[in-house]
């Protein structure tokens, strides 16, 4: 065989093995990007939960049972359902459900919100702004979302947040917000296809992967609301009385 053939051959061999080096160094780096792109906060004190409290001065708590239906289709560990109602007859209602891992075949505990799950019973949402508030939760900023739904006679003022792997989402859980106030996403379905058509699942998803924050894993899905008599604000001063009193945060030791 001549040089010429020796060196070619060579020069062959080398570029196969850079390009399966290379290859199965990408494959490696993929596989791994997760784990250090989005990883946890490990300093101590971080948030872990928010633990409930049902015994506070001036509300009286009353526990409310889940629906078995609801309880399958949310597959949450914990769940806490009730309401806590004042001496003046006042009344806010509040729920909690915890994932503590993420659970194969069962869907996001987030993606059960009331602009979903209120609006397939029949309630509507009012376009009423802001969609959006920030509370602060035991000394933690906490995102929520701000809805009045309505249903016959019924207005009630509802905010919902979530925590994901110990932190409070850094962004909006607005995903099915159009449809709750009755505008069009694949014909008025919240089926998988309506999923992949809303551009709002994959902003999501971007909005995630910027905050280096997951959105699976560990979650907590927060929801508090009262009924609104006329008088929003003081509806609102209701639930913010409430809120910062059943809510305080469990950290990691």
């Amino acid at each position: 065989m001549a040089p010429e053939d020796n060196s070619m051959n060579l020069i062959s061999r080398q570029s196969k093995n850079l390009t399966i080096g290379a290859l199965s160094l990408l494959i490696l780096l993929i596989w791994k990007f997760p784990s250090f792109w989005f990883k946890p906060d490990e300093s101590p004190g971080r948030v872990k939960w928010f633990r409930e409290i049902l015994t506070f001065k001036g509300w009286t708590y009353g526990e409310i049972p889940v629906g078995e239906a609801a309880e399958a289709i949310l597959a949450a560990d914990e769940m806490k359902n009730g309401e806590f109602t004042s001496a003046n007859g006042g009344v806010v209602r509040v729920f909690s459900a915890k994932r503590y891992s993420e659970k194969e075949n069962a869907t996001g505990l987030l993606t059960h919100t009331p602009d979903i799950c209120w609006t397939r019973v029949g309630l509507k949402a009012l376009d009423v702004e802001p969609f959006f508030t920030i509370k602060v939760i035991d000394g933690v900023s906490l995102n929520l979302e701000r809805r009045i739904f309505t249903k016959g006679r019924l207005r009630e003022l509802v905010y919902f947040g979530a925590i994901v792997g110990g932190k409070p989402l850094p962004y909006r859980m607005d995903l099915y917000l159009r449809a709750a106030l009755g505008k069009t996403i694949t014909g008025q379905t919240h089926g998988p296809m309506s999923r992949v058509v809303n551009p709002r699942v994959w902003s999501w998803a971007l909005e995630s992967f910027i905050s280096r924050t997951r959105f699976s894993g560990s979650q907590q899905l927060i929801r508090i609301s009262t009924p609104v008599d006329g008088d929003l604000e003081a509806a609102e001063a209701r639930i913010d009385s409430v809120l910062t009193s059943w809510l305080e945060v469990e950290t990691e030791p």
